[in-house]
This record gives C-alpha cells, structure tokens and sequence, in this order.
C-alpha cells in the first residue's frame, strides 16, 4: 500500500527540506564571506542569495501544485 500525500503536504514537506539546506549554505557562504575579508556587504550579499532562493523555493512549489 502506498501513502499518498496531499498537495499541501507535499508543499509543506519541500519547503521544510529547502529551509535546512539553505540554512546550512547561508553558514557556509557567512564564513566563506568572513574569511574572504568581506564583512563590510555581508548583509547585502546574504539577502541578495536568500531572495533567489525564495524565488526558487516558490516556483518549486508551484510546479508542485500544477
């Protein structure tokens, strides 16, 4: 017997995954940043990358819905 999942679970569940991995490559390019002696634009250059990724994350989910 196989499980079946609603959409909303299956949404629920990839951005669960999304979240983790992005937060373990946000730790991995904050340090990369600090050790490359860009301190100064960490802000910048962190949310410049989280804003792809939420666009990501959210056409991954819409392609989910379809």
């Amino acid at each position: 017997m196989q499980l079946q999942l609603s959409p909303r679970k299956v949404r629920v569940k990839i951005a669960v995954m999304l979240a983790a991995s992005i937060a373990q490559d946000l730790e991995s390019v904050r340090r990369a940043l600090v050790e490359n002696g860009y301190e100064d634009d960490l802000e910048e250059r962190v949310g410049n990358l989280v804003t792809k990724w939420v666009g990501a994350a959210k056409s991954q989910m819409n392609q989910t819905d379809k």
